[in-house]
């Protein structure tokens, strides 16, 4: 099935006689009209290809506000934008040539940031970062609704939404670092806090600080403690003051993103309706710059050269990475994450993919289905996960 038109799209998920959360006020929906355009006017195969990603990213975004519960979103639209988000997956998978399945795989490697050697050397040779269980990484989750960003106070463990300002993490680092043992080296900027963009669109900011220093063992906090050294698509120092965003850069010694990943970071942020013409942004090897000269900056919008452990893509898209230092800590640290990922947290991820599947091969054939409703019992894809099947239906009678 092929991308809608903007038109299409804002007619599919126009609701009439709305008096709260109007379309026009959607600034996702907005982003991915623009989007969508953009795929239309590009000629190329790999522009169509990084295009759809980030409309991929956005969609997701999108519906991620709407199972939170957040302001500004409504979720009367969901259905609408969840079969769009299903004909850009399908899309992805035909022009990459990457089954749908392993386009997460794919969306990781193309887009997102693998720890460099020397994040490599501190977390998996000597055994220094602390990784966070699931639990812990979503009590750093910035939510930024309407330009504005909030966080949980758990610097006195609350799960209480409040303003969010980088010196609440500061000096919510500050008793832990001193019960661990850390006294001195300050591992991030004055006046900032670390943050990562997860590979789900998510920024996540806490504490940052160096191993004991007496004996050097364990108990860091670094970029690659949140998702167990998976690749991020950024990492680095954030500005965060009262609740709004006015700086970000790429400073992350674990994973050194490119000005193109800082690129991802920004234009989340501009998602999220953080003002583009207050935000300062700081890229390793170009000059600061505001917001909105970044986004509009020459040679910014390329796939990042950096795809992770890289796997073999048609023509444009090849990639000889997979055997460098980095890239084996990338996969050690992966499954070390996997195997410690809280089963409820495996088992979610792993349902969500299967209704995407699903819906790609078990509808109509007539309406794009791969091989339709009867063809299940045969599909070797569909059969791993057959025991979602009764939880799809139950969704889709929803």
């Amino acid at each position: 099935m092929p991308i809608p038109s903007r038109a299409e799209f804002q007619t599919a998920t126009d609701l009439k006689f709305v008096v709260a959360d109007k379309r026009a006020a959607d600034m996702v929906l907005n982003r991915i009209d623009v989007l969508i355009d953009e795929f239309h006017a590009e000629p190329s195969a790999p522009g169509q290809a990084i295009l759809l990603a980030r409309i991929y990213y956005a969609t997701e975004a999108w519906m991620k506000k709407v199972e939170r519960g957040e302001p500004g979103v409504n979720g009367r639209r969901k259905p609408a934008v969840y079969n769009f988000y299903v004909t850009v997956v399908q899309a992805l998978s035909s022009l990459t040539e990457v089954p749908i399945n392993l386009l997460p795989n794919w969306l990781a490697e193309t887009f997102g940031k693998a720890m460099v050697e020397h994040g490599a050397q501190l977390d998996i040779t000597r055994k220094l970062a602390d990784y966070l269980t699931g639990v812990d990484v979503k009590r750093f989750r910035i939510s930024l609704r309407s330009g504005i960003a909030y966080q949980q106070r758990w610097w006195t463990n609350s799960d209480k939404w409040v303003v969010a300002s980088s010196a609440n993490v500061v000096a919510g680092t500050t008793p832990l670092k001193a019960i661990q043992g850390n006294v001195a080296e300050e591992v991030i900027a004055a006046g900032f806090s670390g943050y990562v963009l997860s590979q789900g669109g998510d920024f996540y900011s806490g504490p940052h600080f160096a191993p004991r220093q007496k004996n050097s063992e364990g108990m860091a906090r670094y970029h690659s403690s949140y998702f167990g050294g998976e690749p991020v698509l950024s990492a680095g120092e954030i500005k965060i003051e009262d609740g709004k965003v006015t700086e970000i850069n790429s400073s992350s010694g674990h994973y050194q993103p490119s000005p193109t990943h800082l690129r991802m970071a920004v234009e989340t942020l501009a998602l999220q309706g953080v003002s583009m013409a207050t935000l300062w942004v700081g890229a390793f090897g170009l000059p600061r710059m505001l917001g909105a000269a970044y986004l509009g900056h020459a040679g910014l919008a390329a796939v990042p050269v950096d795809r992770g452990m890289g796997v073999a893509r048609p023509g444009w898209a090849l990639s000889t990475g997979g055997n460098t230092p980095a890239s084996r800590a990338w996969a050690t640290a992966t499954m070390s994450a996997h195997a410690s990922m809280p089963a409820r947290n495996r088992e979610i991820l792993e349902k969500n993919r299967a209704f995407v599947l699903f819906e790609l091969h078990c509808k109509p054939r007539s309406d794009g289905g791969l091989h339709g409703p009867g063809g299940r019992g045969k599909c070797l894809q569909c059969k791993e996960i057959a025991r979602f099947w009764d939880a799809y239906l139950e969704y889709k009678r929803k």
